[in-house]
């Protein structure tokens, strides 16, 4: 999945294992990507659009193994994300909303893992 726009991390809950990418900054348009149950990232600080896709079988394996679940029956469960420029994010479930503005609160689902 392609996204348009400037994209970076806008919050990472360490406690609640979220993460936010959110997009926007100087449109009105916005997109947020939630990352939920999140165990392992490699983020820049900025992207100028992002590319978002299931990781290949090896990226997924080395991710699984740098996390610490390699091996676990847990280890089916979590979503291994490749991100663009050799980012990547490993989560249980990921969520992207459309929303019309910085204000709105009521984005347009877009993606649901």
């Amino acid at each position: 999945m392609e996204l348009p726009g400037r994209f970076r991390p806008r919050r990472y809950v360490i406690g609640h294992s979220e993460l936010e990418i959110r997009s926007g900054y100087g449109s009105d348009r916005v997109t947020s990507l939630m990352f939920f149950g999140v165990l392992g990232v490699k983020l820049k600080s900025g992207y100028d659009s992002l590319t978002v896709t299931d990781a290949d079988e090896p990226l997924r394996s080395e991710v699984l193994s740098y996390i610490g679940v390699a091996g676990r029956s847990s280890a089916r469960r979590v979503r291994v994300f490749a991100l663009s420029e050799h980012s990547f994010v490993a989560c249980f479930t990921l969520v992207i909303r459309e929303y019309a503005n910085a204000d709105d609160t009521d984005g347009k689902l877009i993606y649901r893992s």
